[in-house]
């Protein structure tokens, strides 16, 4: 639970549908606890859908701890930990937190977007991602996987966010989607030759045109902080050249990048998997 800013609350499992505009909190923690922020958290919820199929739970309690839901229960003959800090959530209905299995927090396709790589740098692109987040979690999504950037400032958005300095969803991200030239995460695509991106070589940029070169873009990915590998495998609707539905890597190439995705996964704190790429609809 993100609660250093008070005003926005996410659990573990739990997000707030709000009947109400503000959240009142009181009961503040005794003035012994040395650290505010870490005392128990209780929530007084109108509702609460638990997402395990049944009816919603009227009137309930839900005692978070640490940043973890420790217990559910009935209101009614709750007993309070001492300096456990108390939100009134009784117009309010809880319900499991949602989960976004693709979005590009860092990136907006708004008028001029072709030409936004050139213009932007990694700190727009990180600042709006915060306002991104906001937006996310304030809409119940309490996490999300972050399919592809441009210069890798999700990874900076995510650590930011663990660190609980602005509140916002938890995020797996896969940094840069690996393409082959040309190919739909191919930054330096439409553009004419003598035109590249920040000088990057291939495999930073996530470029990759064999077995050896996919090996290398998936360990360049990880290295800066990827959870998660994120595979072009097809064309894609906003790139330019490029066939929607078209096949790009061949056998070998998603072989390779597969299997160091889950070599990698043994070597970093963090643990990548392959996932696959944009979908033709």
């Amino acid at each position: 639970m993100r609660s250093a800013h008070g005003q926005v609350l996410t659990a573990c499992l739990f997000a707030v549908v709000l009947c109400a505009a503000t959240l009142d909190v009181s009961a503040a923690p005794a003035a012994s606890d040395p650290d505010p922020a870490n005392a128990p958290l209780l929530l007084h919820a109108g509702r609460l859908v638990d997402g395990t199929g049944g009816a919603a739970r009227q009137d309930v309690a839900v005692l978070v701890r640490n940043g973890r839901i420790e217990q559910v229960a009935a209101w009614k003959g709750f007993h309070a930990p001492e300096g456990a800090r108390t939100v009134d959530l009784t117009s309010a209905t809880l319900v499991p937190g949602f989960i976004d299995c693709h979005v590009h927090l860092t990136m907006e396709v708004t008028r001029g977007w072709e030409i936004e790589p050139v213009k932007g740098t990694a700190a727009d692109a990180a600042l709006f991602g915060a306002v991104s987040a906001l937006k996310t979690l304030r809409a119940g999504f309490t996490t999300v996987r972050n399919l592809g950037d441009r210069d890798g400032e999700s990874v900076a958005l995510r650590n930011a966010l663990d660190r609980g300095l602005f509140p916002g969803p938890r995020i797996v991200t896969a940094r840069r989607m690996l393409s082959i030239t040309g190919g739909h995460g191919d930054w330096n695509n439409g553009f004419r030759p003598d035109l590249t991106l920040a000088g990057l070589r291939p495999e930073e940029a996530g470029i990759c045109d064999s077995p050896e070169a996919c090996v290398a873009a998936v360990r360049n990915q990880v290295k800066y902080g990827a959870d998660v590998i994120k595979i072009s495998a097809t064309g894609g609707v906003l790139s330019a050249g490029d066939e929607i539905g078209a096949r790009q890597f061949s056998d070998e190439e998603l072989a390779a990048i597969v299997g160091e995705a889950h070599r990698s996964a043994g070597r970093s704190r963090r643990t990548p998997t392959a996932a696959p790429g944009p979908r033709p609809r």
